[in-house]
């Protein structure tokens, strides 16, 4: 309780810079809790879920498991946010004007908004590795280490957001925001590696590249996808149903998943990738 780290810190410090940029808070906290929710889901629920079996661990003097555990949960969380972040950088536009456009909040609103979100979106992986990180250490009993490390990098970053925003503005926020908690995640994953409690030669980069290659081939497909229902809705002999903003959305949004997930899982069986045997045999879908 006593510091204060970047995962609490982050919003405060973009909102007292976006203050002087009209109406830059109210996009950046839309952008900012649409891209809470999958990084809860996964960042978070990870965390909490894999804390105690790590205190487990560590209290029966298993530190080879310890580390292990902990090394594949960051790369099995990473791969999951690199996947996630083609999508969602994917189909932003679209998500953001299906579910904000109206009223006052305007189709060139939604276009800021889903840059921000896009932005945001790029370090999901890193929110979710240091979440992981984090609670090895809560495991291992230690509090004091993450909380000084995490305030460290939240005063260290400050010049970073304030030199940012004042050369790009409130998109140099979101990219400041990127910035420290890549600061935040290395700096307890070194602390971690120098302490010999989890080793970062142990994370499983081969599955992240295979996830990184999947998440373009599938994410830039779905762009394209997305630009050419864009490119139809802007010419004047586009279908009715095109020119409908709500159905185009839900219609970019169905179709996009739909896509995104044939690609992905497609190139990861073809990289031999192991995620989509387990994830189907997570949910129940292929025989164990």
């Amino acid at each position: 309780m006593a510091g204060v780290t970047l995962v609490t810190a982050d919003t405060w410090i973009i909102n007292y810079f976006a203050s002087s940029t009209d109406g830059a808070i109210a996009l950046m906290t839309y952008a900012k809790r649409l891209f809470v929710a999958p990084m809860s889901m996964l960042a978070q629920a990870a965390g909490v879920a894999s804390m105690p079996f790590f205190a487990s661990l560590w209290s029966q003097n298993k530190k080879y498991e310890f580390a292990t555990g902990v090394a594949d949960s960051v790369s099995r969380v990473a791969c999951l946010g690199l996947l996630a972040t083609s999508a969602m950088v994917a189909m932003a536009v679209p998500l953001i004007d299906l579910l904000f456009t109206g009223g006052r909040f305007s189709a060139a609103d939604a276009r800021v908004c889903a840059a921000y979100f896009s932005v945001f979106s790029i370090s999901l992986f890193l929110w979710s590795a240091q979440a992981i990180y984090s609670r090895a250490f809560y495991a291992a009993g230690n509090t004091f280490v993450p909380m000084v490390a995490g305030t460290i990098v939240t005063v260290a970053s400050l010049p970073i957001y304030a030199f940012f925003y004042r050369a790009y503005g409130a998109m140099g926020l979101a990219m400041a925001s990127d910035m420290g908690i890549a600061m935040q995640t290395l700096l307890i994953a070194s602390l971690l590696h120098k302490r010999h409690m989890v080793s970062l030669a142990s994370l499983d980069y081969t599955e992240m590249g295979r996830c990184l290659l999947a998440g373009l081939a599938g994410g830039s497909a779905v762009a394209l996808l997305a630009w050419g229902f864009a490119w139809t809705r802007a010419h004047p002999g586009a279908a009715q149903w095109a020119l409908h903003t709500r159905l185009a959305d839900a219609a970019i949004l169905a179709a996009g998943t739909a896509l995104w997930l044939l690609l992905v899982k497609a190139v990861l069986e073809k990289t031999g990738s192991a995620l989509p045997r387990v994830t189907m045999r997570r949910l129940g879908l292929k025989p164990r």
